[in-house]
């Protein structure tokens, strides 16, 4: 199991998108009052979750790049969990 860096995982109301990881794994982000946020489960059941990475922070303003910055984050620790 990856590392755990949040007290729950995010609220199906909270996410705000998700993707694949290179290793097959779904990763689902969003916002909540720890910050920028990113679970990854074992597929898109979402029924086994993997890590969680929460209070994620960065100076990027724009969405998309800080989106694109989420995912290359998580996608370099993929073969961890």
């Amino acid at each position: 199991m990856g590392a755990m860096y949040g007290k729950y995982p995010l609220p199906i109301i909270a996410i705000k998108g998700h993707f694949y990881l290179s290793n097959g794994m779904y990763c689902v982000y969003g916002k909540s009052t720890e910050g920028l946020c990113a679970d990854v489960y074992k597929d898109s059941s979402m029924k086994e979750l993997v890590s969680m990475q929460h209070g994620i922070t960065t100076n990027v303003e724009n969405e998309e790049e800080k989106i694109e910055m989420l995912k290359k984050l998580i996608e370099s620790m993929a073969y961890e969990f």
